[in-house]
């Protein structure tokens, strides 16, 4: 085999294990939420620190989209579990990257509000028909045409659901045929 086909090989290789990674990932988070077995860390997280680790694992698979991190100057800590609201982020900004056109931008917003902080990730993708918007936080419902070649369960968007409530927020999904996604997720202030 050549190096070229080498490198495909093992490229193919590490992208496979890590869709499998997120696959596991995502069936343990339900599973413990289902069976309320979800053990939640308080502690201190940085929103900015996190969407910054989120985004350099999303562009190792999806490093053909432009990421970006707007956040407010003043921004609070909120008070968490910082794995579990890493796993938040990267399961929408991977929907983001996955189902949005290539060299497209993929934007993480964070703004405080009162009482909590919004966390919303927006892609220019095809959209969602309003018709189908409740079907999304439900387990293994995945919006995507036959013809589109997205992996997944579609567990990643329950799995935000659970562990954002676990942590006291909400989530919620504005979309518009044709100019793409936002997810928004809150998450209460830091104590």
């Amino acid at each position: 085999m050549s190096a070229e086909e080498i490198n495909f090989l093992l490229d193919n290789a590490a992208e496979g294990a890590k869709s499998m990674e997120g696959i596991i990932t995502n069936l343990l988070e339900l599973s413990r939420a289902q069976a309320d077995k979800l053990k939640l860390a308080h502690v201190t997280v940085s929103l900015n620190s996190a969407a910054e680790k989120v985004i350099s694992q999303v562009k190792l698979f999806h490093n053909s989209h432009i990421y970006t991190i707007e956040a407010d100057l003043d921004l609070p800590t909120v008070t968490g579990d910082p794995v579990r609201i890493e796993r938040i982020l990267y399961n929408l900004v991977d929907n983001a990257a996955k189902y949005s056109p290539k060299n497209t931008e993929v934007t993480i917003k964070i703004e405080r509000r009162i009482g909590d902080v919004a966390v919303s990730v927006t892609d220019r993708g095809m959209g969602i028909p309003m018709d189908r918007l409740g079907e999304l936080f439900e387990p293994f419902q995945r919006l995507v045409d036959s013809s589109e070649n997205a992996k997944g369960l579609g567990l990643g968007l329950v799995v935000c659901k659970r562990l954002v409530e676990a942590h006291g927020g909400s989530i919620g999904v504005q979309s518009e045929r044709g100019k793409g996604t936002t997810f928004t997720f809150t998450l209460p202030l830091g104590k």
